[in-house]
């Protein structure tokens, strides 16, 4: 069996490659889902590094970790005005009639805004520094393993499982937290943690019975969802009172971008609302003792 070192290494290189596939597709912008696709294996790269940084020395850990981030940074901006551009129609639908030509100046104003973003994106992966930097991030998940980590030599599997379940009881100890009054950005890092458990579910599954976490998966995704649906709203307002604070906007913009912002916050209100359910249902019992059945160490053995 492989080192724990060298199968992260394997698989991060492995998502970093497949990232770049989508580089050509954001460079001709053929679709806003290659940004999308392109931040997802970015993501899912970092994620692993983090959750697996004791299988890798300081010096490798910290290397992959600030230049990954740095890779994933430059979509950032132009990620959150994909989304706000994508609700386009559905936000039409929310605002009377007598609102809709400032909502429709507004989106003029995010294309404009949009194509600034993706002339900077392009420009940035269009350059000899952005190729050897990820040249210098394969060339270093490709080196051989140093094996000074503390898990570093150790087998994959029994990593995984005790990274499974210790991220599922996180989700449950922070979930217990949650209120009616919980702040916005503790939702967030909420959010994040479920996005942790996600990944690890879908990286590994290979090692797990398709029975046994497909279920889990599903239970997770309904959280998942309500907490990203929770967040793009928190976005996308944030985005209406940047615009509210631009030069020469218009006053049919502004009542619009009130209007607006005044519908989000009720649908904000409203998946705040589903947070709680959720996370009861999947912190309850049954879907604990699934969690504990398939990824504790006094579980049936490994799963080839």
């Amino acid at each position: 069996m492989e080192p724990a070192e060298l199968v992260v290494c394997k698989m991060a290189s492995d998502l970093l490659r497949t990232a770049r596939h989508y580089e050509p597709g954001i460079i001709e912008d053929v679709d806003p889902e290659f940004v999308h696709q392109y931040r997802v294996n970015l993501r899912k790269c970092r994620s692993l590094i983090r959750l697996f940084k004791k299988s890798l020395s300081s010096p490798r850990y910290q290397f992959l970790s600030t230049e990954l981030k740095l890779l994933a940074n430059r979509t950032n901006g132009l990620r959150d005005l994909d989304v706000f551009l994508a609700d386009e129609n559905s936000y039409r639908g929310l605002l009377a009639e007598n609102l809709r030509p400032g909502l429709r100046q507004i989106f003029q104003r995010t294309n404009r805004r949009r194509a600034t973003a993706l002339g900077k994106v392009i420009s940035a992966l269009s350059t000899e520094s952005y190729r050897r930097e990820v040249d210098r991030l394969l060339q270093n998940l490709e080196d051989p393993p140093e094996g000074i980590g503390k898990h570093s030599q150790g087998p994959i599997n029994p990593l995984v499982r005790k990274k499974i379940h210790r991220q599922y009881q996180q989700i449950c100890f922070d979930g217990n937290a949650i209120d009616a009054e919980t702040p916005g950005d503790k939702l967030h890092e909420l959010r994040i943690e479920c996005k942790k458990l996600r990944y690890l579910l879908e990286l590994f599954s290979a090692l797990f019975a398709k029975n046994e976490i497909k279920p889990l998966i599903q239970q997770l995704k309904i959280l998942q969802d309500n907490l990203g649906r929770f967040n793009d709203f928190s976005v996308q307002l944030e985005l209406l009172t940047g615009f509210k604070r631009s030069r020469n906007i218009s006053a049919e913009q502004l009542a619009s971008i009130d209007g607006l912002t005044a519908e989000l916050n009720k649908k904000q209100h409203q998946e705040r609302g589903l947070v709680m359910g959720n996370l009861a249902k999947f912190s309850a019992r049954e879907v604990k003792e699934l969690f504990q059945q398939v990824f504790t160490e006094s579980s049936r053995g490994e799963t080839p």
